[in-house]
Order: C-alpha cells, then sequence, then structure tokens
C-alpha cells in the first residue's frame, strides 16, 4: 500500500510549537542577549516571565502562553499553572 505523503515529510527538521520557538530563540540568542535551554513549555513559560494583563496591550509577535489552575483532584498536581 502506497502512502501519500507531503513534500514536508522528508524535511530534516520537524518542530512542534515548543521545539519551533525553542529553534527561533537559539537562532537569536546573540540578538535576544540571552541563551535558553533545552526544556519544555513550562521552561519557556518561566523564562520568559513578562505578563501582559490586557488584550490591547499586546503587541504584533508577542508570544502567548495560557495558564490555569486545574481543579481534577485525582490528577497530578503540577508546579506551574501552565
Amino acid at each position: 500500500m502506497k502512502c501519500c505523503v507531503d513534500s514536508e515529510y522528508h524535511s530534516p527538521l520537524f518542530l512542534d510549537c515548543c521545539g519551533l520557538l525553542r529553534r527561533v530563540l537559539r537562532d537569536l540568542r546573540h540578538d535576544f542577549g540571552f541563551r535558553v535551554g533545552p526544556w519544555n513549555q513550562s521552561y519557556l513559560f518561566d523564562t520568559l516571565p513578562i505578563t501582559v494583563e490586557r488584550e490591547e496591550d499586546m503587541k504584533p509577535g508577542d508570544l502567548v502562553f495560557i495558564s490555569a489552575i486545574y481543579h481534577n483532584t485525582k490528577s497530578m498536581i503540577f508546579t506551574t499553572r501552565l
């Protein structure tokens, strides 16, 4: 059976949203003035701690994380609210 795949399937680099952000930060580390580590989105959330309270204060290109508090007593408690 032959499967139809996009041309991107054979790309040398696959990135999810966290991987894409990490790649951009690494590529532009000299411009940003810091080097980001290899950890997950919770690390990125804690590393980039600027909070914008109102949508009208956002600017094009702003990185947006959504945080929440989970109220499921059967779930594991996480140290971050991401």
